[in-house]
């Protein structure tokens, strides 16, 4: 979408529903059918979000600025879950990435 001032705003929007993973016993077999509906992972949601302006170096170069912010909502959408009969947490989804923000430069020719 483009915006006053030459600039751009780019969302990028992202749903899927949670995909299945095995739970294993503490020698790391599986318990029962490794994957069925019950073990699955939570929906993930994104929505990146990117505004960028060109200016015009020279007739040749073009330079772009932008920022970057992705996961604008700081869903929480886990990276891995603890699958082990054997882990206390039997169940418990972790590791995430939170709301993050990027700048970037770059030389269009």
């Amino acid at each position: 979408m483009n915006l006053p001032w030459n600039t751009r705003l780019a969302p990028i929007f992202e749903y899927r529903s949670g995909q299945p993973y095995a739970i294993l016993e503490a020698r790391r077999h599986y318990v029962g059918i490794p994957y069925n509906d019950k073990t699955r992972f939570r929906n993930y949601i994104s929505l990146d979000e990117r505004m960028s302006k060109d200016i015009k170096l020279l007739a040749k170069y073009t330079a772009r600025l932008s920022v970057s912010v992705l996961n604008v909502f700081n869903h929480f959408n886990p990276l891995d879950v603890r699958a082990n009969t054997a882990d206390p947490l039997l169940g418990v989804f972790f590791g995430h990435f939170k709301r993050r923000y990027r700048a970037d430069f770059e030389i269009l020719f």
